[in-house]
């Protein structure tokens, strides 16, 4: 029985990559060049572009020693405690063979050296730094030690990813200006052609059969958002036996749109302060919102309207289409946030 070969589950990497090919090309050539600028990279992209799925299709690329780290206050101490617990060795990420024999940090260590005294110097070592959100301070600590080891001579890669506005934050850190000497990739959608041509091969691998007009309608109506072209065409291979029709095509399109609120919505906005929100509905009822128009909608002051516009472009919901004009950059939002909106106040009216 033939597998599934889309991948619509959070942080795992597809069967094939769509459209991402150079990216991972170019990491991969980085790990054998030291002077190659993808040696150090920062990944942006709004939720849903991939950015994780990109990290873990890496592992298995080339051979290196992987450390997934996570920020957190207790960072520095957290580490100490897998590099010097041999049965936790593995939840960081590090490889058998990786460590310098056996460690004892002293009570108070500097980052710099936790990290000289536990890694091999000669053997590759990838540090992936995903969902970067907070902790500034000590992902700023962490880049800097990881810069010295570069000046050092070690054999460091350094791959974060993160969304827009917490990638610029990091690099406006004190001491981290390093970082502008860094590769930066601005996840794009992805092309329709590129994402049509995935998609017959994928069912065609698999003993299945979409036509080209189909796959053709697939890579357009799924506007090259990764997570939908995912999930729809996880869904659309589960229904078909053998052949899709154009009746079960619309009606696995159709419900899976109707289940974006729940599998990708509400994520989205959950972070969002009510006045972000507010600014986003307003911006749903245009295609291309001006900034007066956002300010007649809200009664806002039009700086009020720019600071909020700002922070939603950082958060990658939003792009900025020229000086002055913005559009939601997150295909079906607009239509379920309008559908919101509209509910919202039918309550109002009938309340």
């Amino acid at each position: 029985m033939k597998t599934n070969p889309f991948s619509p589950q959070f942080g795992i990497a597809p069967t094939i990559f769509i459209g991402r090919e150079v990216v991972l090309a170019e990491i991969q050539q980085a790990a054998k060049n030291k002077l190659s600028p993808w040696r150090n990279v920062l990944i942006s992209a709004p939720r849903g572009y991939g950015k994780t799925a990109l990290l873990s299709d890496l592992r298995g690329k080339f051979k290196a020693n992987f450390v997934s780290l996570t920020m957190s206050k207790a960072f520095v101490n957290n580490l100490k405690d897998l590099l010097t617990d041999t049965a936790r060795v593995s939840e960081l990420g590090f490889n058998s063979g990786f460590l310098n024999g056996k460690i004892q940090f002293k009570e108070k260590q500097s980052l710099l050296s936790i990290l000289k005294e536990a890694l091999n110097k000669r053997d590759l070592t990838v540090f992936m730094i995903d969902e970067i959100q907070g902790c500034f301070d000590v992902l700023a600590e962490f880049a800097i030690a990881y810069q010295q080891l570069v000046q050092d001579g070690y054999n460091v890669m350094l791959l974060m990813a993160g969304l827009p506005a917490p990638i610029e934050k990091i690099m406006s850190q004190p001491n981290t200006t390093f970082l502008y000497r860094s590769k930066r990739v601005r996840l794009a959608p992805l092309n329709e052609k590129a994402v049509a041509t995935a998609v017959t091969k994928m069912f065609k691998d698999t003993q299945k059969e979409i036509s080209v007009e189909q796959a053709e309608t697939f890579a357009k109506n799924t506007q090259g958002y990764t997570y939908l072209v995912q999930l729809f065409g996880y869904n659309l291979w589960q229904a078909t036996a053998k052949k899709v029709s154009d009746k079960l095509f619309y009606q696995v399109f159709d419900e899976t749109i109707a289940s974006l609120p729940g599998t990708t919505f509400s994520i989205l906005l959950k972070d969002l302060s009510p006045s972000e929100y507010e600014i986003l509905e307003a911006m749903s009822q245009f295609e291309i919102a001006e900034a007066q128009d956002l300010v007649e909608v809200t009664k806002k002051s039009k700086q009020t309207v720019y600071n909020y516009t700002e922070k939603l472009i950082g958060t990658g919901l939003v792009e900025r289409v020229e000086r002055g004009k913005t559009k939601i950059n997150i295909p079906f939002l607009r239509d379920y946030l309008n559908e919101a909106s509209l509910q919202s106040l039918e309550q109002d009216l009938f309340e």
